[in-house]
């Protein structure tokens, strides 16, 4: 049996991704033997192709990485192309360096612990401020400081959107 550092670290009494607590994901070594004999990869240009159906080279997901559906099991390209590459599946997490999910070349993807990966991940507008990092806080009920914004494990409060904006500014925080 080939065991897969679970892709979530889970608290202490918190499920994970596979189903259990704070566990690994458990690949079989028939499926990694199947993997191998039934698939091919060109890391050249992150291809995956199998022999042994016709038309099944997966589908996106919501999150738009490839999955590949192995015997009534889910399996992402990324961890499929490693696993052909390599030789292995990956221990941590496999991070798309230039960020594209569907890019799956051998030189676009590292083997990366998660910290390492939300690094190199790209940082989302709120959709309600238009501004990155500044949250509108609908608990005030009332109270005039509606904008919050962290900075150094601290939450701070503004009355207006254009100091919360001013303050990640000052700090060289991202704003857009």
């Amino acid at each position: 049996m080939v065991y897969i550092q679970s892709t979530l670290k889970a608290h202490k009494n918190q499920r994970n991704n596979f189903g259990g607590y704070n566990q690994c994901k458990v690949v079989d070594d028939s499926i990694v033997n199947y993997i191998l004999s039934h698939f091919s990869y060109k890391s050249q240009t992150g291809e995956i192709t199998r022999d042994d159906r016709r038309n099944s080279l997966g589908s996106l997901d919501k999150d738009g990485y490839l999955i590949i559906k192995i015997k009534k099991r889910q399996y992402k390209a990324h961890r499929i192309a490693w696993l052909l590459y390599y030789g292995s599946f990956p221990t941590k997490e496999i991070d798309h360096i230039n960020r594209n999910r569907s890019d799956n070349r051998i030189s676009n993807l590292r083997e990366v612990d998660r910290c390492e990966n939300n690094r190199n991940s790209s940082k989302k507008v709120n959709p309600k401020t238009g501004v990155i990092g500044v949250y509108l806080d609908e608990c005030t009920n009332g109270l005039r400081k509606r904008f919050t914004t962290r900075f150094l494990k601290r939450t701070y409060r503004f009355y207006t959107l254009e100091e919360a904006v001013n303050f990640r500014k000052q700090h060289n925080l991202s704003v857009i």
